[in-house]
């Protein structure tokens, strides 16, 4: 994949490491649009599926630009689709998407199956993502972000009430869980309080 510079274009964010999975994550502006057809080489149900739903996104896309980044440890392949369109007078919409593929089986994983694997309680969670807010980011209740907290950092959580936004507050089976050998990590998004829309992501350790 190859992008021409940000720094060529009138962006204010030139920053951000495309291979970097946050900071891709966080790069809203393409000037170099893609729509990356990914197959799958996995002799499997599953993977035929995903397959068949890839070529679908590719031959018929619903979206401006459609990429992806994966991440493989010994046992899991994790694929995640970043889609989105660019509306006038913003910096657009961006959808994200998980798929975990068990690499002995070839089979398909919840977000229920990771947190069995990674000997996760599922109760534990939401107080974990908490207290990663607590000590590293300044926000208040979600249901109160309408207005700046005076003395934060500028920033809020995204509202936890959008169940299907996967980069959202609160967990659920729709979240963008990431593992790695050792750890299982929630995908936190947080609105940047300068008027532009941007939100940066973080990883919550779930272990």
């Amino acid at each position: 994949m190859i992008f021409k510079k940000l720094a060529d274009y009138d962006y204010p964010f030139t920053d951000f490491d495309k291979n970097d999975l946050l900071q891709w994550m966080a790069i809203f502006y393409m000037p170099d649009p893609k729509d990356e057809h990914l197959i799958l080489n996995i002799d499997s149900e599953a993977a035929k599926s995903l397959n068949e739903y890839f070529t679908e996104l590719y031959d018929e896309p619903a979206s401006l630009f459609c990429e992806w980044k994966w991440i493989i440890t010994d046992d899991i392949l994790t694929i995640i689709k970043k889609s989105g369109d660019f509306i006038p007078f913003s910096t657009g919409v961006v959808y994200y998407m998980a798929f975990h593929i068990d690499l002995h089986t070839g089979e398909l994983l919840t977000n229920d199956d990771l947190v069995r694997l990674f000997n996760v309680e599922e109760s534990t969670i939401q107080d974990k993502i908490d207290k990663y807010g607590s000590d590293n980011l300044y926000y208040k209740e979600p249901e109160n972000t309408s207005e700046r907290i005076e003395g934060t950092q500028g920033m809020m959580v995204l509202n936890r009430n959008q169940k299907y936004n996967t980069i959202g507050y609160e967990y659920s089976e729709y979240s963008l869980l990431v593992p790695d050998e050792n750890n299982l990590y929630f995908i936190l998004g947080v609105y940047d309080f300068n008027f532009n829309g941007r939100i940066l992501f973080h990883k919550v350790a779930l272990k």
